[in-house]
């Protein structure tokens, strides 16, 4: 109808592996589907818009391959992710082949009991061995990156069904489920065990579950930088107002990357995981205060220094989800206009991975609040071998007071760990963890790479340069930081 407000459906479409460049399709309410054409990018991530009363939707997506033309539901909007998981819900609910489902008009009343086939089916796979997330997981709606735990059972359930005799293919699958017969569903492949070097299968590369590209993305939600890609990078709203690297949930939050491990140089362990820890959020009330100087990377000449402070306020819903919150304020000489937002972040201890949620902002003129979010949650991982990669995309959307929902930006972001660094700044000297985040929007699509180093002892971010060619330009060094008024460094 027009006028109605849009609704905006992201997810991700993956097998296990991404179903990358793939069309994505909606059919709603009334023959009315996604405004515009929707595509999955490289990771298999897609987002799309559908106007409020077409809701509910059944959605497709077309891959090459039988495995991978698959179909999900979506009633309110939001998270939607399209899997072999959601697929065969689907086909147990409807008690049909999914693309007979999706190619009929009564998407509501044909899908009947959704949730009780969801649980029927999430049941079945845990009674088959399979390692099935707890915590209110649920297919359809649960965002996951490529290379997580979420995405890794995908993987091996996908080649469990490939290797199961006397199925032809997936699609024979599909039809033994639409069937109600769980019973079909093979039984999860045996992991193979440690041998006596103790050097099992990865290594300890972690569940890569998000790569917080965040280090510092919080600052920009506040602020308007851009997703953390540099958008602000020569004022100090990227790697310089404590935006990226500096006043994120991330760096001030007690630990961005590391608690110690082999001593900080490295020892004899080869992945993040045995050196730069997940971050812990510092106790509610904690202040952490420190000032970086910024740097022309055309002429190197210094441009200006930055001072963020950061107040731990605790636990605190945000959007439905738990997480904590930080008020991070820019008290630069000079500034007056207030600059101040409140972060949220969440830990994974088990997975290694800090998420950001999103992040609050307050006009000191009108008074009205600004609240920026990330779709899926905007993720971080301190577990990667060195040279590994971990790649997600995420949306970023805003609202101010009660006006409509925005997309204001897509973001393709890449981490990559380089290993432990010495390095010597002017805040002192620092065994240091150190990452290249490659970066891209859909408003500055040329993607752009920086190198960060994060403290090994307690994860403050002590510099960060731009890399062009190879080559490292430093941005931004720390001077000094402290914690609840006790100097740290130098």
């Amino acid at each position: 109808m027009a006028g109605d407000q849009l609704v905006t459906l992201s997810g991700r479409a993956a097998v296990g592996a991404p179903i990358a460049n793939a069309p994505v399709n909606a059919r709603c309410e009334g023959g009315e589907g996604f405004i515009g054409s929707v595509t999955t990018n490289e990771s298999g991530g897609f987002l799309g818009q559908v106007e409020s009363s077409a809701l509910p939707c059944a959605i497709r997506v077309t891959g090459i391959g039988k495995d991978k033309v698959l179909h999900s539901y979506t009633s309110s909007g939001g998270t939607t992710n399209i899997t072999p998981f959601t697929d065969l819900i689907i086909a147990l609910s409807t008690s049909m082949a999914p693309m007979d489902w999706f190619n009929q008009d009564e998407h509501v009343s044909a899908v009947g009991s959704l949730e009780q086939a969801r649980d029927e089916f999430l049941s079945a796979l845990r009674n088959a061995n399979y390692d099935v997330p707890g915590g209110g997981f649920d297919p359809f709606t649960s965002s996951f990156q490529i290379n997580d735990a979420v995405d890794q059972l995908l993987d091996t359930f996908s080649a469990a069904v490939r290797n199961t005799p006397n199925v032809a293919d997936y699609q024979a699958f599909v039809d033994l489920i639409s069937s109600g017969n769980l019973a079909a569903i093979p039984q999860a492949p045996t992991p193979p065990e440690e041998d006596d070097s103790g050097s099992s299968d990865g290594g300890g590369t972690g569940d890569d579950d998000g790569t917080g590209g965040d280090v510092g993305t919080g600052g920009d939600d506040g602020t308007g930088g851009d997703d953390g890609t540099g958008g602000d990078d020569g004022t100090g709203g990227d790697d310089g107002t404590g935006g990226d690297d500096g006043t994120g949930g991330d760096d001030g939050t007690g630990g961005d990357d590391g608690t110690g491990g082999d001593d900080g140089t490295g020892g004899d362990g080869s992945t993040a995981a045995d050196l730069c820890a997940p971050p812990q959020i510092a106790p509610t009330g904690t202040l952490i205060e420190f000032s970086q100087q910024l740097y022309d990377t055309q002429s190197g000449e210094e441009i200006g220094i930055v001072s963020i402070r950061q107040e731990i306020l605790g636990p605190m819903e945000f959007r439905g989800e738990e997480t904590q919150a930080i008020l991070v304020e820019d008290v630069s000489e000079g500034v007056t206009d207030e600059s101040r937002n409140t972060t949220y972040v969440s830990i994974d201890t088990t997975a290694m991975v800090e998420r950001t949620h999103g992040s609050t902002n307050v006009d000191p003129a009108t008074g009205e609040e600004t609240t920026s979010w990330y779709e899926p949650i905007f993720n971080y991982p301190y577990a990667l071998a060195i040279e590994e990669e971990y790649v997600q995309s995420v949306s970023r959307f805003s609202s101010t007071g009660d006006g409509p929902e925005t997309l204001v930006s897509e973001l393709d972001y890449t981490i990559q760990f380089k290993g432990v660094e010495t390095i010597t700044v002017p805040a002192g000297t620092f065994d240091a963890c150190k990452y290249y985040q490659t970066s891209s929007t859909s408003l500055a699509p040329a993607p752009s790479t920086s190198a960060v180093w994060f403290n090994v002892e307690d994860g403050i971010a002590v510099k960060s340069a731009a890399v062009e060619d190879g080559v490292e330009i430093t941005e931004v060094e720390l001077l000094s930081y402290s914690v609840n008024g006790a100097q740290q460094a130098p």
